[in-house]
């Protein structure tokens, strides 16, 4: 019961990720917010083409990530805070701050709080099931679907079943999330942020649950 509960609270983290994912890409230029690697090259390419200004903009933004990366480690060496509840917390506090953000503000302080507050759940809910798997992004979770369904075509292994199942299962939550933002944006333009504030709510149960869960094993 509580590796399904930690499976259905990594589903649940997917939708988010794949929400904060695709909100960014649709609402500042088509930036990624959720991972550093297009931006780590555009920093290479600001260098070159001399856009110093795009560079210190992009700089910044690898250092929140960085941050982000880095707290997470930090605080289990000084306090017994639960990383998931704090993660959810960072998730909310970065909805109340894109939301109320100026609109004449430069696009990469909107993504900034992304940045965070992604980076720090990527750390927080590292996978389940055993299975590692990152619910901000899906090339890995992709590889590992391809793979293990490929492998249990071949051998008819189970656990190669089981493993192509979750992987499959977290890339449908991923992108049922950034399905959510794509049809509210086209309703309700940056305001379908609000609407994460669900799946956000509902992770804080599940996580609830099954701390509640643990503790009584």
């Amino acid at each position: 019961m509580q590796a399904h509960t930690e499976a259905y609270t990594h589903f649940n983290m997917s939708i988010i990720g794949g929400f904060f994912g695709c909100f960014a890409i649709i609402s500042f230029c088509d930036v990624f917010a959720n991972a550093q690697t297009t931006n780590m090259i555009k920093i290479i390419n600001d260098i070159a083409r001399g856009d110093f200004l795009s560079f210190f903009l992009r700089m910044a933004g690898l250092i929140v990530y960085f941050s982000g990366l880095s707290l997470s480690v930090i605080i289990p060496h000084y306090s017994r805070i639960n990383l998931k509840y704090l993660s959810l917390i960072f998730n909310t506090l970065s909805v109340a701050a894109i939301a109320f953000m100026p609109s004449n503000v430069e696009n990469s302080f909107y993504t900034y709080p992304l940045f965070f507050s992604m980076a720090f759940q990527w750390t927080a809910f590292p996978g389940a099931f055993g299975f590692a798997s990152s619910c901000i992004f899906s090339t890995n979770n992709f590889r590992q679907f391809s793979t293990s369904l490929t492998e249990f075509v071949f051998s008819k292994e189970k656990a190669m079943l089981k493993k192509a199942k979750f992987y499959g299962l977290t890339l449908l939550s991923y992108h049922f999330g950034a399905l959510i933002a794509v049809t509210g944006s086209l309703f309700i333009g940056k305001n379908c942020i609000f609407i994460v504030l669900i799946p956000i709510t509902s992770a804080f149960i599940l996580v609830s649950f099954g701390k509640a869960k643990k503790q009584k094993a």
